[in-house]
């Protein structure tokens, strides 16, 4: 077809022409060599030419003066009917080039929507906006390169009504085009507040002022289709027309109801608040392909709406490589301008329009002044942050975003303290803390040996459901030393029960923790000093592996490699049972080590009368005094920084005895009921250890050191060396219950 790549194009020099494309590959490398970002498209000028015809319907209330019927009324209509069948090349005189796609030209010159500015309210033509431009250069792309699109965007600026312009624009053009608008909610899409109701208002305004008029028949909600009823000269019905069909359909039932069959545009509505548009989207895919030929295309958009319904959109920007979605290099993944391939996201910084021209952020030619923007949005959210709750502040940001972060940020505050685990995060990514990265293996007298690695890295969170190697690596911040005393580390382990899946983004996760003990430091002069080394994490391995028997290896090989004792999490019987199998059962805490599940009385089979359990009332009873317990770890003042005049300059907290930065990062976007599995770990973990700490006298030692190495004495990192030991009397503050167990004041002798 190869008309299609002979595109009708104006410029100064020779007003309306045509430029040709050899083949759909020159259109396509073409096409998207024009795409950029808002504010970098240099609209001029030329803008104005894009809509010379709804500027000049505004001024004469009609499109052209030529009398109906007559050859240049014809020749008017028929080539603006190629336009917008075909889209529109501009040059200016200075080099510059835009494309125009067929929908976006006849959205702004041909299709009226409600403007609901206070200045206007009243049906008007779009304005030119090169984020409104944009998103269709982005489509165009998609639809060349054979993939679907997906789009996040922020909110009010006309998503709606250009999508289904897009959607009309076909039905009006392509004959025998099948259409289809979904939604999780039919509110979203019927007649009266939906959708339906914008196609409604354009077919009325294409009958009314344009000589592309036609007639539906069925012309109801949800069911158009584009004929008309006639009788043949011997009195039969036949039916006339393009025979192109929009329907309607909602997917609150079923996510696959109604959307089988043959379709060249499935445009998905509301897409933020889709729980289920990843079941739709896979099931569609058939029906808009014939063969290795892409035939139909299907398009999902929107803002964010509650988070547990928009993870399929989410997955979409952030992975659409894995759901065949058409992918851009973007830096705004974060704050920081991270780069990525991403989904197309639209943030708040463009085609940001205001009351004043202080705060308006749009040029004369539809040009974003993102600069300007971003200050304006800076100021603003600054203050909201002052003034707002922060669910409230967190879900107007995410209404408008300036970073794909902000719109998938987690609204409700976390129970952990965000202030601790931020600060500590910080120091992790500073290098200030001492990790290995090691892989284990098990030697042929069965014990464990290591070696360090730089070929894995640990996986991180969230980790993406289709990341092919999920195996990570045991990340280490003290080593266990040759041969560790049995005692001196529990462990705690959030297992798993299957192997590799692509529907759950489920990790084993394991910690390791080691006991508390108190030391005798004695110097060359004789003089000793005791203090209490606190317990602090000093391993993880979070994983898996296709093989589950593999995973529930690789956590034994950590136990062992620590000597360790401790719980999992025995619902989950699979750990418990590959340690039973494999006669390690040392290793394994009975379920009465963990005071909860003694003080309920849990029925338990074999393999659940070790480690804990959460189900039934247990979900709620022990889980919430294991949550309570890893949030206190946290909290816990440790030590005090004093200046000359003994003042506080620094306070050392718990969350200082945490190395690992994704359960930092887990933390901080905890809530209940989702998949957090290093939390559950960790949180289990540390209630394990409250719990012998309290039943168990703590251990002592004595070393002898030299001045000149008493800072290597007791660690491997100088950064958390003091962390956790108890200080001088005379700085030391009152403890509270949980920090005394098994703690005795740091004393002061000499021999």
């Amino acid at each position: 077809m190869k008309s299609s790549y002979k595109i009708p194009t104006w410029s100064p020099e020779k007003n309306w022409h045509y430029t040709k494309f050899p083949n759909k590959e020159a259109f396509r490398v073409y096409v998207k060599s024009l795409f950029k970002e808002p504010g970098k498209y240099k609209f001029d000028e030329t803008s104005f030419k894009f809509n010379e015809h709804s500027r000049f319907f505004t001024k004469n209330k009609v499109y052209t003066i030529a009398p109906e019927d007559s050859q240049d009324f014809y020749e008017y209509w028929d080539t603006e009917k190629e336009k917008c069948k075909k889209g529109v090349i501009f040059h200016n005189d200075k080099g510059d080039s835009w494309y125009l796609t067929r929908w976006y030209y006849h959205w702004i010159n041909f299709l009226q929507i409600y403007d609901k500015r206070p200045s206007v309210k009243s049906f008007n033509f779009p304005d030119v906006m090169d984020h409104q431009y944009h998103v269709c250069l982005y489509e165009m792309c998609a639809i060349l390169h054979g993939k679907d699109e997906a789009a996040l965007k922020k909110r009010q600026m006309a998503w709606s009504y250009m999508h289904e312009a897009r959607m009309y624009n076909c039905y009006l053009f392509d004959s025998g085009f099948v259409g289809k608008m979904v939604a999780s909610d039919k509110k979203y899409i019927n007649a009266t507040g939906g959708e339906w109701k914008f196609l409604d208002e354009y077919h009325n305004f294409n009958n009314t002022h344009t000589a592309w008029a036609c007639s539906n028949n069925p012309h109801k909600e949800f069911s158009w289709k584009q004929q008309v009823e006639q009788k043949t000269v011997d009195g039969r019905k036949v039916f006339i027309g393009s025979k192109a069909t929009i329907s309607g359909i909602t997917l609150d039932k079923d996510p696959i109801s109604g959307v089988g069959g043959a379709c060249d545009l499935c445009i998905y509505v509301e897409g933020g608040i889709a729980p289920s548009a990843n079941i739709t989207h896979g099931f569609m895919k058939p029906a808009m392909n014939f063969g290795g030929i892409k035939t139909g295309t299907f398009n999902i958009g929107g803002s964010v709406g509650d988070l547990d319904q928009c993870e399929p959109l989410k997955d979409m920007i952030e992975n659409p490589e894995g759901h065949d979605i058409y992918a851009i290099e973007s830096n705004l993944l974060d704050e920081n301008g991270t780069i990525g391939m991403t989904g197309l996201f639209i943030p708040e910084q463009w085609g940001y329009s205001g009351e004043t021209e202080e705060t308006n952020c749009i040029d004369q030619y539809g040009n974003s002044l993102v600069e300007k923007a971003l200050e304006v949005l800076n100021k603003k959210y600054t203050q909201a942050k002052l003034t707002k709750k922060h669910e409230d502040y967190q879900l107007a940001v995410s209404q408008g975003p300036r970073n794909i972060a902000e719109a998938f940020a987690i609204r409700k505050v976390s129970v952990f303290p965000v202030r601790h685990t931020a600060a500590q995060t910080k120091r992790i990514e500073d290098g200030e803390v001492y990790l290995r990265y090691v892989e284990l293996e098990r030697d042929e007298d069965n014990s464990i040996s290591f070696k360090i690695t730089t070929d894995r890295k640990p996986c991180p969170y969230p980790i993406k459901l289709t990341e092919e190697d999920k195996r990570g690596v045991v990340v280490v911040h003290e080593f266990p030393g040759k041969s560790p005393e049995w005692g001196d580390f529990y462990f705690s382990v959030d297992p798993v029960e299957v192997g590799k899946s692509e529907t759950s983004d489920s990790l084993a996760a394991i910690y390791i923790y080691k006991n508390p003990v108190k030391v005798t430091q004695i110097d060359e002069e004789g003089n000793s000093t005791t203090y209490i080394e606190r317990g602090k994490l000093v391993c993880e391995w979070v994983g898996r592996y296709d093989d589950p028997n593999e995973t529930n290896e690789q956590l034994s090989k950590v136990v062992e490699w620590y000597n360790a004792w401790g719980i999992s999490e025995n619902n989950k019987t699979s750990f418990n049972n590959y340690m039973i199998l494999k006669r390690r059962v040392k290793h394994l805490a009975p379920s009465t080590e963990m005071l909860y599940d003694k003080e309920i009385g849990v029925s338990q089979n074999v393999y659940q009368k070790f480690g804990w359990s959460k189900t039934g009332s247990n979900e709620t009873g022990i889980w919430k005094k294991m949550l309570t317990d890893g949030i206190n770890y946290l909290s816990e003042e440790l030590k005090e920084d004093r200046d000359e005049e003994d003042k506080v300059v620094k306070v050392h907290y718990g969350v200082e005895r945490i190395p690992f930065i994704w359960l930092l990062k887990e933390m901080q976007e905890y809530q209940p009921k989702k998949n957090f599995d290093r939390v559950i770990a960790y949180c289990a973990l540390i209630s394990f250890a409250k719990i012998q700490e309290a039943a168990r006298e703590i251990k002592e030692k004595t070393e002898r050191v030299s001045d000149t190495n008493k800072k290597h004495t007791f660690t491997r990192s100088n950064f958390l060396k003091s962390v956790g030991r108890q200080q001088q009397a005379t700085q030391q503050r009152p403890m509270q219950m949980y920090r005394s167990v098994g703690k005795q004041q740091l004393t002061v002798k000499k021999k």
